[in-house]
């Protein structure tokens, strides 16, 4: 359970309130109680629900029992008012972190350890994000939470009122309407976008308007990134995720339409990123994504499947610091000799020893359909299927 802000009032407040007033069996223990509930961690929750009850008892037991006159009278109205809503609150996360779990809990897969949705709460430096993209997953209709602005969930959070799961919550509010509409690939819909690597180091991908699944033979096409963009880096650059199974999916990037999460539809990922591939051959890979928040060892298991697959003898990867907000280029060779260990591999160097911004020459070599040895191949390649 995620921690929540707390309704309740401190022992501290209770006793400033019961200040003057005559000494009570009751106040006492409700004193007391208040203490014991602000001691307990917020994920502690089923000593914290006990204790409300607790709380909630003595509060109504109390106001039966006497009359608005009496000293107590006010402040046990006021203590049951933040019990209840405390209660609702907290029986709401518990459902919607119920239905997260399938997100959230940890996994791992026969390449690695796997990452989910970038969560809510995530705080931490390392991340790239911690924007909503968990909701996103979520949501039946996967609008594009992750980027819209938190106020709506923190709104649902607040309404105690209401015991209404979000997005039924939003429905009633007239808040979900006109919102964008991230697309999810049902599992016959992603050969699409499937990555075929050939035994010729290539990567190719299937040519959509001119085949489909199950009628034999396929057409592909050496894959490249040239016309494709990413919110992030811009033009010639294409998102990618490797599943936990080692298929990689790639496409271009639209906001609110079709993200890293698009591909596998929410689930766990080994590793995602974005990268530039001219003529099947990969120029440029990083781990830049919002919604899993991948990195560099993600971005190390990823790129270990694909030294078998392709010839990374001439790859730049691209590592980034989030915090400092800097990028820094090393080679794929030197990056696997290392044992994904990015600090200890040499920056890729002008002549002059000024850091290279190999983003720009990977964008260039893009647009020239060219490798970074100035070859180009586009040789096309049939698959046929089983």
């Amino acid at each position: 359970m995620p921690t929540l802000s707390s309704h309740i009032q401190k022992a501290a407040q209770w006793h400033a309130a019961s200040h003057g007033k005559a000494n009570d069996a009751q106040a006492t223990r409700t004193e007391i109680i208040l203490r014991a509930y602000h001691i307990k961690t917020g994920t502690a929750v089923e000593e914290r629900t006990e204790l409300l009850q607790e709380l909630l008892a003595i509060a109504k037991d109390y106001i039966e029992k006497h009359t608005f006159s009496a000293a107590y009278y006010t402040q046990f109205i006021e203590l049951g008012m933040q019990v209840q809503k405390q209660l609702i609150a907290m029986e709401k996360a518990k459902k919607a972190w119920g239905s997260a779990k399938k997100i959230f809990a940890p996994s791992g897969s026969q390449f690695g350890k796997t990452n989910p949705l970038q969560n809510y709460s995530a705080k931490a430096a390392s991340p790239t994000s911690a924007r909503n993209y968990w909701l996103e997953g979520l949501d039946p209709n996967h609008r594009s939470w992750g980027h819209m602005p938190k106020a709506h969930f923190d709104k649902w959070l607040a309404d105690a009122g209401t015991t209404l799961g979000f997005f039924e919550w939003l429905e009633d509010k007239n808040l979900a309407r006109g919102l964008p509409q991230v697309e999810y690939l049902a599992p016959n819909e992603r050969w699409k976008y499937m990555c075929v690597f050939g035994d010729d180091k290539i990567m190719y991908r299937h040519q959509q308007a001119l085949g489909s699944p199950g009628t034999g033979s396929i057409p592909l096409q050496r894959f490249t990134t040239w016309g494709l963009q990413t919110a992030h880096s811009g033009r010639n650059y294409a998102i990618w995720v490797c599943g936990a199974n080692g298929i990689f999916y790639t496409n271009s990037h639209a906001v609110s339409k079709f993200h890293h999460s698009s591909f596998l539809a929410g689930q766990r990922v080994l590793a995602a990123g974005e990268w530039v591939i001219t003529a099947g051959k990969l120029l440029l890979i990083s781990h830049k994504t919002g919604h899993h928040a991948a990195s560099v060892s993600n971005l190390y298991s990823a790129i270990r499947l694909l030294d078998s697959r392709l010839d990374l003898s001439r790859t730049v990867v691209q590592i980034t610091d989030y915090v400092a907000k800097k990028n820094r280029f090393i080679t794929a060779k030197q990056f696997l000799a290392k044992g994904g260990n990015a600090a200890a591999c040499d920056e890729i160097l002008t002549s002059t020893g000024v850091p290279m911004n190999m983003k720009l020459e990977a964008q260039k070599r893009c647009d020239m359909h060219k490798d970074w040895d100035f070859k180009h191949a586009t040789t096309p390649k049939r698959f046929t299927t089983a």
